[in-house]
């Protein structure tokens, strides 16, 4: 069957799953906060901006941050503790090499601090309603793209290094790495596990868990330039980019490609399945234009997606449901003024 081209019908299936999102679970940004992303104001201080909006100073009391208190208690009893990754070969002729895959997959476990990672999902799950974690490799194009340079990197001649030793020739310049992420923890050439946000995935909104979804996106803003020094993205020329929000006085001593650095584009990066196999699509959102910037076939051997989901409803009767924090808000605050 190949894979899904048509720009139009992603455009649609992302504008459908952001009203999902946004509806069902909530927002959490500087512009507006709804939903499940109150919880996090409710953890923070014990109250939301609203509930007190019509109450006056005399009616206004010290309440206990019931939100903060019941989560510190009780996540931490949801996590492993100490965990190890155990390995275990299918085949006897595998038995003493899995002492040693043991020992690498405790090492990177230790190295990227994948517990902290899955900590914040947890969390996420229990106070929000929804955790997740992604797992993949990063190149020095980006997470989960391939490099292909590899596969056409040339041998250098023995004659080329022992003129460059000599100073007679110069060395030839190694390409720039571009940096996945804007994350310490993730580095090029390296497998990560991240925890992301609930309030930038999306998910195919015919679903009611990420195993029965055709797709699901992570949703980002990246500056301009650094989506076009990515030498595997194509159709950047063109990109226009957010208008920043500089003083005058600044802007008009910046260049047209310095201010680059300071312009964002909405990406969205989309993980879906066909019949064959898993594809990656990155989709640019330029004002209101959609561009393709990447589209492939998933470069690892899947039998499943890459994201893993976190909730504690013990139901599938719909996607998105009501967080433990969720369901004591109205034990928490009793009746909202009028």
């Amino acid at each position: 069957m190949g894979k899904v081209t048509e720009t139009n019908k992603w455009q649609l299936e992302i504008e459908v799953a952001t009203k999902f999102r946004d509806e069902e679970l909530g927002t959490f940004n500087k512009d507006k906060i709804t939903g499940a992303g109150e919880n996090i104001e409710y953890y923070e201080r014990g109250w939301t901006p609203g509930y007190f909006l019509n109450l006056n100073d005399e009616d206004m009391v010290m309440t206990l941050n019931l939100f903060h208190s019941i989560s510190k208690n009780v996540i931490p009893a949801l996590l492993f503790q100490n965990p190890e990754i155990i390995a275990l070969p299918k085949r006897r002729q595998d038995a003493n090499s899995a002492f040693y895959a043991k020992h690498i997959l405790n090492h990177f476990y230790r190295d990227q601090d994948v517990n902290q990672e899955n900590q914040k999902a947890v969390w996420d799950a229990y106070t929000i309603g929804k955790g997740y974690t992604i797992s993949g490799y990063a190149t020095k194009f980006g997470v989960n793209i391939e490099d292909e340079s590899k596969n056409r990197e040339k041998v250098k001649p023995r004659s080329d290094t022992i003129l460059e030793a000599l100073g007679l020739k110069k060395p030839s310049k190694k390409e720039d790495i571009i940096f996945p992420e804007s994350d310490l923890e993730i580095i090029a050439e390296s497998p990560f596990v991240k925890q992301v946000s609930p309030f930038n995935i999306l998910v195919d909104p015919r679903a009611t868990s990420i195993n029965t979804a055709q797709w699901w996106a992570i949703e980002m803003d990246k500056p301009l330039d650094e989506i076009k020094r990515n030498k595997k993205f194509k159709n950047t020329s063109q990109l226009k980019g957010s208008e920043p929000d500089l003083p005058h006085s600044i802007k008009n001593k910046v260049s047209e490609t310095e201010i680059e650095a300071f312009k964002f584009i909405r990406l969205y990066e989309i993980h879906y399945r066909r019949p064959e196999g898993f594809y990656l699509l990155y989709l640019a959102k330029d004002q209101n234009d959609y561009k393709e910037l990447y589209h492939e076939e998933s470069i690892y051997d899947l039998n499943d997606w890459q994201l893993d989901e976190i909730d504690f409803s013990g139901h599938e009767h719909k996607y998105y449901k009501n967080s433990e924090m969720t369901k004591i808000k109205p034990y928490r605050t009793g009746l909202l003024p009028p």
